[in-house]
């Protein structure tokens, strides 16, 4: 993440949305300002439809982020964050698709 530009805020941030709590597994800040955030799947793994929702809630509505591990600067605040799959391919060799 961080050597596309991009600022790593926190990891496995809290974030209330209306659809329930969401864990971020990165909240990064784009070089253009805007915080994102990061979901990591591994091999075939999807989002599932709860975090789908939740996603589509924190685009659309926003969420508060809450919790420990979410940024001073930012905690107990509401902001619309997007959210960005990244795959990483560990240890797949073969298999269906």
């Amino acid at each position: 993440m961080a050597a596309k530009g991009n600022r790593i805020l926190g990891s496995q941030v809290g974030a209330q949305t209306e659809e329930g709590l969401r864990h971020i597994d990165q909240l990064v800040e784009k070089p253009s300002g805007e915080t994102v955030a990061i979901e990591v799947k591994s091999g075939w793994a999807k989002r599932t439809a709860k975090q789908e929702a939740k996603d589509n809630a924190m685009a659309a509505k926003g969420a508060k982020l809450v919790g420990k591990n979410a940024p001073d600067a930012l905690k107990g605040k509401t902001r619309k964050i997007k959210t960005e799959v990244y795959r990483v391919n560990v240890g797949i060799t073969g298999g269906k698709k």
